[in-house]
C-alpha cells in the first residue's frame, strides 16, 4: 500500500477549489495502522462530506468554512474532539493562512472559552431520561430487541456527556470510553463493560449496566441540573 501521508498529499494537490487542506486523526499523529482511514478537512465554499478509496485507503473529505470550524470550538459537544484534532493538524495546503490561523486558535483554546459547558451536559443527560424509561419498560416486557437498542444508545452517548462535563479533550473518539472510564473510576468502568457486553453479558445484564451508567452520570452532573431537569432525571432513576 502507498503511505497514507503520500495519498493525503496527492489528494490535497487535486482540490483546486480548496482554500486549505489539513490532515487530522491517526495519520496526522502517526498512530495509524493498516485499517485506519485518512481524515482530511477541506476549507472552502462547500458544506458536505465525501468518502472515497484512494491508494488502498478509505479517505474522508469534510468540506467546511472557517466559521463552521470555529463553531466546533465553541460548542461543548464538538470541542472535546475538534480542538485536539486541530492542535495536531498537519497543513497540506494553505494559500491564505486560514488553516494556520485555525490551528493557532485551537492551540490557544481552553474550556473557559467555551460557554455553557455545564448547561450542555445537563441538557444532554436530561434528553436521555426517555431512553431510560423506555429501556426499563422493554426489560419488563422481555423485549430483547428494544432493550438492546436502548442499552446501546446509553452506553454509546453517556460517556461523551460526562467527558464534556469533566472538560476532557480527546485526540480520537476511539479514546472516549476508555478515557471516561479512567476518569470516573471502577464503578463507571465496570458498568460500561457490562453495558457493552465485553465480558459476555446477556441482554438483561447489559441493560442493567446501562441503567447503572445513567445513575452514575446523573450523580456526576447533579449539581448542574436545574430544578425541572432534576425532576425528569429523578423520574427516570425511579423508573430504573
Amino acid at each position: 500500500m502507498i503511505e497514507p501521508r503520500i495519498v493525503a498529499e496527492g489528494i490535497a494537490a487535486t482540490l483546486a477549489n480548496a482554500e486549505a487542506v489539513v490532515l487530522v486523526g491517526s495519520v496526522a499523529s502517526g498512530t495509524h495502522h493498516d485499517r485506519s482511514d485518512i481524515d482530511l478537512i477541506v476549507i472552502g465554499d462547500r458544506d458536505d462530506s465525501t468518502l472515497l478509496v484512494e491508494g488502498g485507503w478509505l479517505v474522508s473529505l469534510s468540506w467546511r468554512s472557517p466559521g463552521e470550524i470555529r463553531a466546533t470550538f465553541a460548542d461543548p459537544g464538538t470541542a472535546i474532539l475538534a480542538v485536539p484534532a486541530w492542535r495536531g493538524a498537519v497543513i497540506l495546503a494553505d494559500s491564505d493562512g486560514l488553516a494556520a490561523s485555525l490551528r493557532a486558535d485551537a492551540a490557544a483554546w481552553s474550556w473557559d472559552r467555551c460557554a455553557g459547558v455545564d448547561n450542555w451536559a445537563a441538557n444532554e443527560l436530561t434528553s436521555y431520561a426517555e431512553e431510560v424509561v423506555r429501556l426499563r419498560g422493554a426489560i419488563a416486557r422481555g423485549d430483547a430487541t428494544i432493550t438492546a437498542v436502548m442499552t446501546a444508545l446509553l452506553a454509546l452517548h453517556l460517556a461523551k456527556i460526562v467527558g464534556v462535563f469533566r472538560r476532557l479533550l480527546l485526540s480520537s473518539e476511539n479514546d472516549l470510553w476508555r478515557a471516561v472510564g479512567e476518569q470516573e473510576g471502577p464503578p463507571w468502568a465496570a458498568a460500561q463493560r457490562a453495558a457493552l457486553g465485553l465480558d459476555g453479558q446477556d441482554w438483561e445484564a447489559r441493560a442493567v449496566g446501562a441503567l447503572r451508567l445513567f445513575a452514575l452520570a446523573a450523580a456526576a452532573i447533579e449539581a448542574a441540573l436545574l430544578d425541572g431537569q432534576r425532576a425528569v432525571v429523578d423520574q427516570a432513576l425511579d423508573a430504573a
